[in-house]
């Protein structure tokens, strides 16, 4: 949930104290680490564009064919949101604005909020998920998470829940 790096990363990494170390010790290094981390973080954000242009209109494309589904049979949607600072709730909330502003039926509530063993009776659900710390779950859905680990679950559990899952991270990790 925290936001984009913006700005020069070398004047970033140099308010940062091992950075400073380095550039105090060795400046010249300290530019090689500096070029190498720019050169690494813009191959990783080109390869995700490459890969997430055609997935993501295909999956949207699914996620419209549930809610169409769900709007025609008159069910209501479920939202569930995990979010440690707020932004992964705030997107659930607009998202079942939309939802209502056209005709469906809908809730929202915090994973953790909602009983887990209602889950195979729901038509529809989407999952708004965020990261926090170094990519670790938030605290209001790590419960519902170890819940649908457990080996006792059959693989069939949620065969006739349509679902979507919006991740939401910090895309420098």
């Amino acid at each position: 949930d925290s936001k984009k790096v913006k700005g020069d990363l070398f004047k970033l990494l140099a308010s940062e104290n091992r950075f400073a170390a380095v550039m105090r010790r060795d400046p010249k290094h300290a530019q090689q680490l500096d070029d190498r981390l720019k050169t690494s973080v813009g191959e990783k954000n080109q390869l995700l564009q490459v890969l997430g242009a055609e997935d993501l209109q295909g999956q949207y494309h699914k996620l419209v064919e549930g809610l169409t589904d769900a709007k025609e049979s008159g069910s209501s949607v479920t939202i569930l949101y995990g979010s440690e600072t707020g932004n992964a709730e705030e997107q659930a909330k607009n998202l079942l604005q939309d939802i209502r502003a056209r005709g469906m039926k809908g809730s929202v509530s915090a994973l953790d909020d909602f009983d887990v063993e209602g889950l195979p009776d729901q038509k529809v659900v989407v999952i708004v998920i965020s990261t926090c710390g170094l990519g670790e779950y938030p605290q209001n859905s790590k419960r519902t998470w170890m819940a649908l680990q457990s080996p006792d679950l059959p693989m069939t559990w949620l065969s006739g829940v349509k679902f979507a899952v919006f991740g939401l991270g910090d895309s420098t990790y």
